[in-house]
């Protein structure tokens, strides 16, 4: 006779986790004789259930129900020694939690662990004598976001007598932009956009907290920037400024004025979740040649 127990007998209390029993004999019996039983062997052979789970790396935060409903299963007992496939993620990292206004990013690139090994999705690993648990970490992160403010003056315009109304002429101009790390991560990856933009690094200083710093990988095209900032980026809750000068042509309007209009885009990425947020403004300001009357407004 021959009989296989599986981890579910195990769970539900029936026997011991030793999963198979295996009997073999030959019958004595004969007339009128009881039969006995002769050359009884017993094989143990262990099956037991893999179990997968999903756990918040974060203090006081708890996974969403929609994201651990979404942790992946295995219904197969395995012998023990048998080759087991870990099972992928069927989530996307991060994931937008719209209750908390933020994202659950996967920690250790994804790994599975049973608190002694780790294990990478799609690879396998021998089954044990025992039921196997495995578990891997998210970690949640207030949704990033950035402001931008630009602000700017005329350094240097032709003196009233020296032109005609409606006439074009070129001026220097200063401009400083501002983006401010509104979020919950740090922020890297910059592009910047504006038509005021200039086309090197040789007028434009960078600076957070105050201190100067080196742009990295800076591309200059058509008017926008893309570059990286070093170490970790832009911490939340800080500033990074951009100042520069460049020059500009506009036309006078009737009275001499002269108005200068420009708008800033600026996109940066978040370091944790990987997503990109985006912010723009509008700068307007003139000045009066006739009584150098300078004015600056900035359109959120």
């Amino acid at each position: 006779m021959e009989y296989t127990i599986t981890q579910q007998d195990v769970e539900q209390g029936g026997v011991r986790n030793e999963a198979q029993l295996h009997y073999q004999y030959k019958s004595l019996h004969s007339a009128g004789q009881l039969a006995t039983v002769s050359d009884a062997q017993a094989s143990l052979t262990v099956q037991s259930s893999v179990q997968y789970q999903y756990e918040s790396g974060t203090l006081g935060m708890q996974l969403p129900a929609a994201l651990t409903a979404l942790t992946p299963t295995d219904y197969t007992y395995y012998a023990s020694g048998v080759s087991v496939p870990v099972q992928p993620h069927q989530v996307e990292s991060p994931y937008w939690d719209e209750e908390n206004g933020g994202y659950w990013t996967l920690q250790n690139s994804g790994q599975w662990s049973d608190g002694a090994t780790v294990y990478d999705p799609g690879s396998s690993f021998p089954m044990p004598s025992v039921p196997v648990t495995l578990t891997a970490t998210w970690a949640f992160t207030k949704a990033p976001g950035i402001a931008i403010e630009k602000d700017g003056s005329f350094v240097q315009a032709p003196d009233a007598d020296d032109v005609q109304a409606l006439q074009q002429i070129t001026y220097q101009v200063s401009y400083q932009l501002t983006v401010r790390n509104i979020g919950g991560e740090s922020l890297n990856q910059f592009t910047i956009s504006d038509c005021t933009l200039p086309d090197t690094l040789t007028s434009m200083t960078a600076k957070i907290g105050g201190s100067e710093i080196a742009l990295e990988g800076v591309s200059c095209s058509a008017n926008t920037w893309t570059f990286s900032l070093p170490d970790d980026g832009l911490p939340a809750g800080q500033e990074l400024v951009l100042s520069y000068s460049c020059s500009r042509s506009g036309t006078l309007d009737s009275k001499k004025m002269l108005t200068d209009t420009s708008t800033a885009t600026a996109t940066a990425r978040g370091v944790q979740s990987g997503v990109d947020v985006q912010d723009d403004t509008i700068l307007s300001m003139y000045v009066v040649l006739e009584d150098r009357i300078c004015s600056c407004r900035q359109i959120l």
